[in-house]
């Protein structure tokens, strides 16, 4: 059941600036109630930033945030202090340690051990139980340096929700979380009392949400239900804008006929005027007093019509601009397509095993045909990125065999770390494709969304969406496409158009797949056939 209550956080005319006086943030208002609301927004138009506000670790540069009630936080890039322990994590050490103390029978005269503790007696136990209910089996003195991304995570939601705050605030909480911690998570998320804003670009944790606010630059958008909802409404608003837009294209077209008409009338009554002025062999004086006043008369007109029409035409500017992007992606690749009886890769008895570690997926055996799309599956360690390098060639197995049967294979890391940082977007698929013309290349490069001067845009600067797409074109443009292609998590770090965009594209794509990704919504929507569970 959502939260219930009065508590809330407003925000009240917020501007955030950077020290150069760059708005990222711009006269924004909104009240979160103590429900669940997920807040999404591109990459880049300052939700961290919203949240690092809400939370008092940023300071406003106008306007105001009130919080009702108490907050817990968290973020993105977790840090765990050196000697920090599970305890110490949870933020439970000391009320642990006095617990003990008091059950080892320590004298308490001042009553200070209880102090600590105050009401939570059964505070161990209580812990333990959540810490299984998230799939963390950790004792609390173990280092907290010496657990996984995935593991970390969980943690820190356990302590969010050991220290019953009102409302919890969530950064991409489910970025580095496998499918079960995912599952405990959107567990909590549907039964706990207490009231979350969450950004996130997870679908199905948005699908959890009572509400969704959609953060623009200068706006909070409130949508009153979840992530369907909020799609759905998102279509209408799409609907009416364009019907609006295309009523202020006709005033403006209007406007430009009434002021051309005008320009008309006064240069027809210039010319008759002057035309009577002659035959009535009125006095130069006279015919130029009445010039100037003619002119006079019709500079103001122009003046008028030209107020208007500006104002006509700014109003369709501002309403064009709020058009949504096309996330659409139209691509032929069938250089890419692979026969319904070709061998992809084959897998015969493979395992793997690191030095001084666990052996991994022991005696492997899968043989991958066409252009089947598969999902490589397990719990964070398992070895699904292992298994990529492996049928990539990039490692041998310990054990068994593993070969591959298509003549070249893509990979897709989520950071696209393959990139050069300093080249710009042309210049990377001129590199793979120097026998296309620039023009033939330009106009691929815009069916991926590169349009106009985006072509120059060095790597350094694009955004996650952006990096994966340029990826996609230097893979496809090749002389020698990929015939099986890799992804391992590609929409970790990507907004919602991003993620979009990729599933458009991906649904062009021709060949084999292999999908490294915990975001079902995402595996769903670019088709997948098959699975490979490790662990």
């Amino acid at each position: 059941m959502p939260a219930t209550g009065t508590s809330h956080i407003s925000v009240e005319h917020v501007t955030f600036a950077v020290p150069d006086g760059t708005e990222i943030i711009s006269d924004v208002s909104c009240v979160f109630a103590r429900k669940r609301i997920g807040l999404v927004g591109d990459n880049g138009v300052g939700k961290t930033t919203l949240l690092k506000l809400l939370l008092g670790r940023l300071k406003p540069t106008k306007g105001r945030i009130t919080v009702d009630g108490t907050l817990g936080y968290l973020p993105q890039d977790l840090q765990v202090p050196g000697n920090a322990t599970v305890a110490d994590v949870l933020n439970v050490r000391e009320k642990i340690e006095a617990l003990d103390r008091l059950d080892r029978g320590d004298a308490d005269p001042a009553g200070t051990l209880q102090g600590i503790v105050g009401d939570d007696w059964n505070l161990r136990d209580q812990v333990e139980r959540l810490l299984r209910s998230f799939g963390l089996d950790l004792p609390l003195d173990r280092p907290g340096l010496a657990l996984s991304g995935g593991e970390l995570v969980r943690l820190h939601l356990v302590g969010l929700i050991v220290n019953r705050y009102n409302f919890l605030v969530l950064d991409e909480p489910t970025n580095n979380l496998d499918v079960e911690s995912r599952q405990a998570l959107y567990r909590f998320i549907e039964t706990a009392n207490v009231g979350v804003v969450a950004v996130s670009h997870d679908r199905a944790l948005l699908g959890r949400m009572d509400e969704i606010v959609e953060m623009f630059r200068d706006e909070l958008r409130v949508y009153g239900g979840n992530y369907a909802f909020y799609r759905e409404q998102r279509h209408v608003h799409a609907e009416a804008l364009e019907r609006l837009i295309v009523t202020k294209a006709g005033e403006v077209e209007a406007a430009h006929e009434t002021a051309r008409k005008a320009t008309e009338r006064n240069a027809k009554r210039a010319r008759v005027g002057k035309k009577h002025a002659v035959k009535a062999n009125l006095p130069a004086i006279v015919m130029g007093a009445m010039k100037n006043a003619a002119e006079a008369h019709a500079g103001k007109s122009r003046l008028v019509h030209e107020r208007v029409l500006g104002e006509r035409e700014d109003e369709l500017r501002a309403l064009r601009e709020r058009r949504r992007p096309d996330n659409a992606i139209k691509l032929e690749l069938p250089k890419t397509k692979v026969p319904a009886d070709k061998v992809v890769f084959a897998l015969k008895g493979v395992s793997f095993r690191y030095p001084g570690g666990p052996e991994l997926f022991p005696a492997l055996s899968y043989t991958m045909m066409g252009p089947e799309r598969l999902v490589l599956r397990g719990r964070n360690g398992s070895g699904k990125t292992t298994l990529a390098r492996i049928i990539r060639g990039e490692l041998a197995p310990a054990s068994g065999t593993a070969s591959v049967g298509v003549k070249s294979v893509g990979y897709l890391d989520q950071l696209t770390r393959s990139l050069p940082e300093n080249r710009s977007v042309l210049e990377i698929v001129r590199e793979v494709a120097p026998e296309i013309p620039e023009g033939h290349v330009r106009i691929y490069l815009a069916r991926l969304k590169f349009h106009r001067d985006a072509v120059h845009k060095r790597v350094e600067v694009l955004s996650g969406g952006e990096r994966i797409r340029l990826a996609l074109a230097r893979e496809f443009l090749k002389t020698d496409p990929p015939r099986l292609l890799i992804l391992d998590e590609p929409t970790n770090n990507l907004d919602l158009n991003s993620i979009e965009r990729l599933e458009s594209a991906l649904s062009c794509y021709e060949g084999a797949l292999v999908a490294i990704s915990h975001d079902e919504s995402f595996l769903r929507a670019i088709g997948i056939m098959s699975e490979i569970t490790l662990g």
